[in-house]
């Protein structure tokens, strides 16, 4: 015998002015059965789930913040689902803290959570033990093989599937150059989706990702404007950094002679010799609204270059804010209600609001780097940056990898 007992309630769901509140009535069936044998369900009683009103799903997705894994199964559900999660990304991401990848090898990484104990699976990277780490993108690790790998061919991996995605292979006659920065210009399977590939002070390759008949052009620029470390987006605009600091735009309307100029800014932050350039390096933070310079700044201490002449002590991260009337770099004092999540590898630096709504602390810098076990934590204040432990930094470039990196999973972009 079965019995149905309906149940009727209303739920309440807050929304932003002018709306304050949204009541939805919905009805619960229970069926209640008192036999052994199966009874087959109604086609009537079933529901698609895509089609879910997107507002309601949207306030559910923001409920389950800061739980990556949580967001994770409501992107599992069916493509809709996953596609409106991308959509909410922009709102969705500032309050997400990163993964942290720690890598026990070059080609396993055990990614962490700063919120929860939860993290995923080991991510096996069959193809980077013998692969340069170049840097990470839009939820991706880019590598580029050895120089014993040819085809010299450039690879993508997602950080959370391991799934990779191969570039067309180098000319022979690039197989010489020196290649220490890579960066994405936006997610890869994007159309626009460029792959920038760095090598010297006056050249750099770039190729499309998605295209199918993909091929590497080399794009030159004046010497003057030395290393680029540093790319970001930022309001549909290429901007990057030299290893100066200085803020220069990438202009690619034009494949065969591209724009790379400098912005006239009124001051110099720093002297080239005052800041790290080569380990956590200038690097830019692109949020909804601002562009943020962050500098790991050295402390010109005698006792410590007697005791270890080739390295340098960093006792204050600074971070400047672009004013964009006048043009110059205005330091920022306080992190109001966020915290910069910055690695020696990843070159991809994070902004986070509300930190303490996931057990973190607004103010701080996170830096994660080679020798360091996760993170360390700097507050950043009116006066100076306190460290937990002082950082000692060669005055040479040293290999970046295998180091803990920050990213953000490639669901989001």
């Amino acid at each position: 015998m079965i019995r149905s007992h309906q149940i009727t309630r209303t739920i309440d769901i807050p929304l932003s002015p002018p709306v304050s509140r949204l009541s939805i009535p919905f009805t619960i069936t229970v069926n209640t059965t008192m036999s052994t044998s199966p009874t087959p369900q109604s086609a009537s009683a079933t529901r698609d789930w895509s089609e879910m009103p997107d507002l309601i799903l949207a306030i559910i997705a923001r409920l389950l913040l800061p739980s990556l894994h949580d967001l994770y199964s409501l992107a599992s559900v069916c493509h809709s689902w996953r596609a409106l999660l991308r959509s909410l990304s922009p709102s969705l991401l500032p309050s997400l803290p990163p993964l942290l990848l720690s890598p026990p090898s070059s080609h396993l990484l055990t990614p962490m959570n700063p919120a929860f104990a939860f993290s995923p699976s080991p991510l096996l990277l069959p193809h980077s033990s013998s692969a340069r780490f170049l840097s990470s993108s839009h939820g991706h690790l880019l590598f580029l093989p050895a120089l014993s790998c040819l085809p010299l061919q450039p690879f993508l991996a997602d950080v959370i599937t391991g799934s990779h995605i191969l570039l067309p292979p180098l000319p022979s006659d690039y197989h010489r150059f020196s290649y220490y920065y890579a960066t994405l210009t936006a997610p890869p399977f994007s159309p626009s989706s460029r792959f920038f590939l760095f090598f010297s002070k006056f050249a750099f390759l770039s190729c499309h990702v998605s295209s199918p008949d993909a091929t590497w052009t080399r794009h030159r620029y004046s010497p003057d404007i030395s290393f680029i470390v540093h790319v970001v987006s930022f309001k549909g605009r290429l901007f990057g950094l030299n290893d100066r600091a200085r803020l220069l735009e990438i202009d690619l309307s034009s494949d065969q002679t591209p724009s790379v100029r400098f912005f006239k800014l009124l001051r110099p932050v720093h002297a080239p010799h005052d800041f790290d350039r080569w380990h956590f390096g200038p690097q830019l933070v692109a949020t909804s609204d601002q562009l943020l310079l962050v500098l790991f700044v050295f402390n010109n201490d005698t006792n410590i270059s007697m005791l270890y002449p080739d390295r340098r002590r960093v006792t204050k991260i600074e971070v400047y804010s672009l004013d964009w009337k006048r043009m110059e770099w205005v330091e920022v004092k306080a992190l109001l209600d966020c915290a910069i999540f910055v690695d020696c590898a990843g070159k991809s630096p994070i902004l986070c609001e509300k930190p303490e709504n996931w057990g973190g602390e607004s103010g701080c810098v996170y830096v994660a780097g080679p020798g360091f076990d996760r993170w360390r934590r700097y507050l950043l204040d009116e006066n100076m940056i306190v460290p937990l432990r002082p950082l000692l930094f060669s005055t040479i470039p040293e290999p970046r990898w295998p180091s803990p990196i920050w990213i953000q999973p490639s669901l989001f972009y």
